[in-house]
């Protein structure tokens, strides 16, 4: 079983054509980027899109450009103040997409996606999470490295970790320097504004005595299965500003990475390819037009590759528009089938949450929360922990059978099913997020 992390279509090459208009930093003209020729395009300027960009063009010898529906609004105080958290939300930084159960889905629809939006806490997930990437990969994937031990590396690369100073070390924090890196573009700090009442103090006594789970000292070790106070994706030497992909990956080189121009305001609305009907597939370009939906349609062309980095709605929707789908839903709509691969925007699994909410007298504390914990299985439902974990095993089946759809089969989902259900079951994976949120909304 494959497991696509990301989507390369390996482009044609093509004659550079003259340059014209802007061909370097942030624009929202159409005219910089149609009809011209860049050695890779790189669809959605989100967390991951623009850092893969950033990483290209480190690379003085190529053209880079990146697309992105939203705006640019790094100085908007929605998004650089970490505190206006939930503001974005239902509003134009906020995709907003509607769901068939009435509900709506947030996203972030500006440069940084929603690491520009969201509440830009700092943990990562457990050790043997990462590790199960081996067990959905092929050998040859599995050699490259799809793990804690190589992937935790590159995490401290990214990263450079403020520790915390005297009055915030009262107050809570703390933290494990190995766990964290010093010299990365992503900067992660604690608060200086850190909440010193009660509510925090008690989250973190009240809940080991609940349900037993142990104190520690930094989240971010591969071993998150405690309560703790975290840090968040901030600049502790810029006011604590918000720390995003385009505040760490872009902001600093904008003025001086000559090859790499992002366009925003724009929406890819196709991949072009060599030839439709021709395998493999060679992508040759990008087809896209203004977000607010005037209809014009513009071209640009990729030498090397074209990467879709839209993220997990907008991804799936993005290659279904280009061909790239089951073609029974593509058909019907009149989009001509390249690639039938019935499993794009299938398989989606999104969170819940679970909110109790009570009125208090304080009502100038910080919306963000320090204090999370992690609980496992046994320690949620405690005595009746062997009982839940006798259920999930047994009712890997028949929730394989209830989800199989022409997309998946029930052996495929089987699989993916059986690595989660060990996670839980055998390696004490963190079942539930529990953390308080003062003040809020």
């Amino acid at each position: 079983m494959h497991i696509s992390l990301a989507l390369v279509c390996y482009a044609a090459s093509l004659f550079s054509s003259t340059v014209g208009n802007q061909t370097w930093g942030v624009t929202s003209s159409s005219d910089a980027a149609d009809g011209q020729t860049f050695d890779y395009i790189v669809v959605g300027g989100g967390l991951s899109g623009i850092t893969v960009a950033a990483r290209l063009s480190e690379n003085p010898a190529l053209r880079i450009l990146l697309i992105e529906a939203g705006g640019d609004n790094r100085t908007n105080p929605e998004v650089y103040n970490i505190f206006a958290f939930g503001q974005a939300y239902g509003g134009p930084l906020d995709w907003n997409w509607p769901t068939d159960m009435g509900r709506n889905e947030a996203g972030g629809k500006t440069l940084g996606g929603s690491s520009s939006i969201n509440g830009g806490t700092w943990t990562r997930g457990v050790k043997a999470q990462y590790d199960a990437f081996s067990d959905l990969l092929e050998p040859w994937e599995r050699s490259v490295g799809w793990n804690w031990d190589s992937l935790f590396g590159y995490m401290k690369k990214a990263e450079s970790f403020s520790p915390p100073d005297a009055q915030q070390l009262e107050k809570g924090a703390n933290s494990v320097p190995s766990f964290h890196g010093t010299s990365g573009p992503v900067h992660s700090a604690f608060l200086d504004a850190m909440y010193a009442g009660p509510q925090q103090k008690a989250l973190l006594a009240t809940v080991p005595k609940l349900t037993g789970i142990e104190y520690c000292k930094d989240l971010t070790g591969g071993m998150p299965n405690c309560v703790s106070m975290t840090p968040f994706s901030v600049n502790a030497h810029d006011h604590d500003n918000r720390s995003s992909s385009a505040a760490a990956y872009l902001t600093p080189v904008e003025n001086i990475r000559k090859g790499w121009l992002t366009l925003v305001n724009h929406m890819g609305t196709k991949i072009l390819f060599q030839n439709n009907s021709t395998i493999p597939h060679v992508a040759t370009g990008v087809e896209f037009a203004r977000t607010n939906g005037t209809g014009e349609r513009f071209t640009a062309y990729a030498r090397k590759e074209v990467i879709v980095s839209a993220g997990s709605i907008q991804t799936p929707a993005f290659l279904q528009l280009s061909g790239i789908g089951d073609s029974n839903l593509l058909e019907p709509l009149g989009i001509e089938t390249v690639i039938d691969l019935k499993t794009v925007g299938r398989n989606l699994q999104e969170q819940t949450s679970s909110i109790l909410a009570a009125h208090g007298h304080n009502t100038t504390a910080p919306d963000l929360s320090d204090a999370i914990a992690f609980p496992n299985l046994y320690q949620l439902f405690g005595s009746s922990g062997k009982a839940e974990a006798q259920k999930i095993h047994s009712s890997l089946d028949r929730l394989a059978s209830s989800q199989a759809n022409s997309a998946l089969n029930a052996d495929a989902l089987r699989e993916i099913f059986e690595v989660q259900a060990k996670l839980i079951i055998e390696n004490n994976a963190p079942v539930l997020e529990v953390f308080q949120i003062i003040g809020y909304p």
